[in-house]
């Protein structure tokens, strides 16, 4: 709620009636500091009916804080809404501890960690991984720490653990798994009748063990593993993981191992903890967007310029999309312009090379007079399947290079472009019959926009926070991933060359879909890539029929998000409901952007869209990808990145 009311909105707090007297409290606690009415409003929902509640309110923020199914089904009824959408839902916490570490700290800490847990919900309990060489010494002290612990009703202020009633999970129950090999339960003598689930230590539980998905249960499960390699490998693999603790002396391991984690927070001998300058969220099913820090804010943030709002969310039928075909072929009635006894061929570009489609079909591509100017080859499933195969190759060279060796690659790329620029705006001329000032005009923008973003390579790459405890955090920027990208069809070299290019300099590869209507300066393009030492795998692009393909591209796993900036309600919807299944980040068009204004397509929230801040970014037409304003700028850039918390406690040396 603080993030909503620092950035100017007014907030409506959706809690589950057996849960809203402590938020009705804390709404009279506003009320009376003198908070003005209507800025903060409680109203309780049933869970279950959250979904189509929003749906109707065109809200442009929704902030999802609970279940992992809840979230899920408020994303999909959101779909066609034009909301923003963020979640959380905390899982299973994670915790590391590798050989060298004080052991007799860590023991404390995961201790500390598993008592905090203890009725959250799915959040409950603790996975430990301990490398093998430590696992028995680390054991024993855990096993003492764990036996201490003692468990009390809610209002005792002097017991460790709180009884709650577990959520119902199959096929375990608390009795079961406390009946398990070398089991461990806490104290819970003198309530063991109102103690519905007993805490529970299981020792030495397998990776594959079963009783890993046993969520809502507080268990405290260790693991062991042999190499740090392993342990990034196990980690990555959690359901649901939010945050990792991780106890080493060796702070050059612990800072290469923070960065190879997947999640949203590291905690660096220390317990979690929660901070209003750190960002903290989800990874995947288990949420989208980041809470707190600057990152936080840029949630409930859009452009000065941008006039798009929420809508009240249509009935769409989504049986037959994307599943259409194009109508029989035809002979064209004319001749390509220009063509001097044989057309142009035109050919996919992925994994560095040219491509003919899997059909082996093309269709004609139309000028504004209706002539035929050109053949554009036609992919399907196939074609996206081996281009993001190609993406995903490119990616794990792609993003480990240094910043200034992907700025060396697209200055290359601007420079080669600037080279050609007069036969480029002859082209674009032919293409879109578009008068030649407004074509050099086109061109010499996508140059500037070129050499913008391999300029901001360098730039907010992360940064040091202070924090209320004692030490620092580093908040870190990461890419994404693959990158699914849907170019527009009213600027359709210029929306291709400002996407790319932004998402490239964050560190991402990039599988594009040229406009359906005028692919060819997109194909062009691609020779400009193929001699600019651009990586194999690193662009990929794509024509065809649109709904096909971004079908493809929204249900394919290996993306880590979509941007659609294409014309069509209907896709960019569909883009939206098929992203909640995997936790994909969006980012829809915005009719009021202008693509030649240069602060519409830079800048901060620009290029946060290509970290892995996954953060829902909705098409907006007010977009004028001519206007540098509307393509530039951190909003932009934030789309491309996410913000790793790495917190680094400080002050327990001489603590004595």
């Amino acid at each position: 709620m603080v993030e909503v009311l620092a950035t100017g909105c007014a907030a409506v707090l959706l809690v589950r009636p057996e849960f809203c007297l402590s938020a009705l409290a804390f709404a009279e606690v506003l009320a009376s500091m003198g908070l003005p009415g209507g800025l903060f409003n409680v109203l309780p929902v049933p869970e279950n009916a959250v979904g189509e509640l929003l749906r109707g309110a065109a809200a442009d923020a929704v902030f999802v804080v609970g279940r992992a199914r809840t979230g899920f089904l408020v994303r999909q009824a959101l779909a066609g809404c034009r909301s923003s959408f963020s979640s959380f839902h905390a899982g299973r916490q994670v915790a590391v501890v590798l050989e060298g570490a004080d052991l007799h700290s860590a023991a404390c800490g995961v201790s500390e960690a598993f008592a905090r847990s203890c009725g959250k919900g799915e959040a409950s309990g603790l996975h430990v991984f301990v490398q093998e060489s430590v696992h028995g010494t680390f054991s024993t002290l855990l096993t003492e720490r764990f036996s201490r612990l003692r468990a009390g009703l809610p209002n005792d202020k002097t017991a460790d653990l709180s009884c709650f009633s577990p959520l119902p999970c199959e096929p375990y129950s608390g009795a079961d798994i406390g009946k398990m090999p070398g089991a461990v339960t806490a104290d819970v003598s003198g309530i063991a009748a109102n103690c519905p689930t007993v805490p529970v230590l299981l020792p030495d539980v397998a990776p594959s063990s079963a009783v890993v998905d046993a969520v809502g249960l507080p268990l405290l499960l260790v693991t062991r593993f042999r190499t740090p390699k392993e342990a990034v490998s196990l980690v990555n693999c959690v359901r649901g993981r939010t945050g990792v603790c991780l106890w080493t002396e060796n702070l050059a391991c612990a800072l290469e191992l923070a960065t190879q984690f997947r999640v949203a927070s590291v905690f660096v001998n220390m317990p979690p903890t929660l901070d209003p300058a750190a960002e903290f969220g989800g990874v995947g099913v288990s949420g989208v967007g980041r809470v707190g820090g600057r990152q936080g804010l840029l949630t409930f943030l859009k452009p000065a310029w941008s006039t798009e709002g929420a809508v009240v969310g249509p009935e769409l039928d989504w049986s037959h999309f994307g599943s259409e075909t194009r109508p029989g072929r035809v002979l064209p009635a004319a001749y390509p312009a220009g063509a001097q006894g044989e057309d142009e061929t035109f050919e996919l570009f992925y994994a560095g090379q040219r491509k003919k489609p899997e059909s082996n079909t093309s269709y004609p591509v139309h000028n504004l007079e209706g002539r035929v100017i050109g053949f554009a080859p036609e992919a399907g499933r196939k074609d996206v399947r081996n281009a993001v195969e190609a993406a995903v190759a490119g990616f794990k060279s792609w993003s480990t290079r240094e910043a200034a060796s992907r700025a060396r690659v697209l200055y290359r790329v601007a420079e080669n472009l600037s080279l050609r620029a007069k036969e480029f705006a002859s082209r674009l001329g032919t293409l879109e019959g578009l008068p030649a000032d407004e074509c050099d005009v086109a061109v010499s923008t996508c140059i500037r926009r070129l050499f913008y973003w391999a300029a901001t390579c360098y730039k907010d790459v992360g940064s040091v926070r202070s924090s209320t405890s004692s030490g620092g955090v580093l908040s870190i920027k990461e890419p994404l991933g693959v990158i699914g990208v849907v170019c527009s069809d009213s600027a359709p070299l210029l929306s291709f060359v400002t996407l790319v290019a932004a998402a490239l300099a964050t560190g991402n590869t990039v599988v594009a879909v040229a406009s359906q209507s005028s692919p060819l300066s997109a194909l062009h393009m691609c020779e400009v890539f193929s001699v600019s030492d651009v990586p194999a795998g690193v662009v990929n692009v794509l024509s065809g029929l649109e709904e096909p393909l971004v079908r493809t591209l929204a249900e394919h796993h290996d993306l880590a998000a979509v941007w659609y900036h294409g014309e069509s309600d209907l896709a960019a919807a569909f883009v939206e409901r098929a992203a909640a299944h995997s936790g994909k980040a969006t980012w829809l068009r915005d009719a009021s952007r202008d693509w030649e204004v240069d602060d519409h397509c830079s800048g901060r929230l620009f290029a946060a869209q290509g970290t892995t801040t996954k953060a829902t970014w909705l098409r907006d037409a007010s977009r004028d990808w001519e206007v540098d304003d509307h393509c530039s700028g951190r909003l932009f850039a934030a789309q491309g990145t996410t913000t790793k918390a790495v917190w680094l406690p400080s002050g327990q040396s001489f603590a004595n």
